[in-house]
């Protein structure tokens, strides 16, 4: 495996891992926004 190659595989792996941290932090704050809104 080249460096380059390695390097690129290591940014879409991130990317991809701070898409779903972003995705349960999403849903996580809709939730409590929910529960306020019904409390």
């Amino acid at each position: 495996m080249s460096c380059c190659h390695a390097v690129t595989e290591l940014s879409a792996l991130a990317s991809t891992q701070f898409s779903v941290d972003a995705t349960r932090r999403t849903s996580r704050a809709r939730a409590l926004a929910d529960t306020i809104a019904a409390g």
